[in-house]
């Protein structure tokens, strides 16, 4: 009986809460509100504390990246069969053991050292005065030379007329040479330039 009459008890509670003061009804809406809102603001604070933390630690460039990822010299020398190759540029490269590798192997024609210079390439003959251009030693004994240097002095002595008529109207063969002459030069008393071998490089 005792559970009974509380059962009823309950359900009449429930029923004459419906006709509460509108008053009382809208102050457990704003208790419950309340609650919610305090949750929520817990919550962002939270994450406000999670995000200052990280925003905290310090931010590592790539550039920083990858110089903490590269080996050190001796590091390098430790993992090559060849360490008397390796150089102090050589930990830069993408890929070091390869590279060493590479100069390591046998008839490997090596870089010159002027690449990692700051200065550009050639300025140390700055002021250096270029000898003249010189004619094969085969081409000089037909002549040429001579006769151009005779068609060179005729041209000087014309006036300024006849300069201009030349300009407008050249005369040709002017250098004349005999054909057999020519042919001897090239195909006769012709030498082969002298080129670099293998591994003939310039180092300045």
């Amino acid at each position: 009986n005792i559970i009974n009459d509380n059962d009823i008890a309950q359900q009449f509670k429930d029923i004459f809460s419906k006709f509460n003061k509108a008053e009382e009804l809208l102050e457990d809406k704003i208790l419950n509100n309340d609650e919610e809102n305090i949750i929520n603001n817990n919550t962002i604070n939270e994450n406000d504390d999670n995000k200052d933390i990280n925003d905290n630690k310090p931010h590592i460039s790539k550039k920083k990246k990858k110089i903490a990822s590269r080996l050190s010299v001796a590091e390098l020398k430790q993992l090559v069969n060849r360490p008397d190759v390796v150089e102090a540029h050589d930990v830069t490269a993408n890929d070091s053991r390869l590279l060493v590798s590479l100069k390591a192997t046998k008839n490997t024609i090596t870089v010159p050292r002027h690449w990692c210079a700051k200065r550009k390439y050639l300025q140390g003959k700055r002021g250096i005065e270029k000898a003249p251009f010189q004619l094969p030693e085969y081409i000089a004994e037909t002549g040429i030379a001579k006769i151009r240097q005779a068609v060179m002095e005729q041209e000087t002595l014309q006036k300024s007329k006849q300069k201009a008529r030349n300009r407008v109207q050249p005369k040709m063969g002017k250098i004349d040479i005999d054909y057999q002459v020519l042919h001897d030069a090239f195909f006769k008393y012709q030498t082969k330039p002298k080129l670099t071998i293998h591994g003939d490089l310039y180092y300045e």
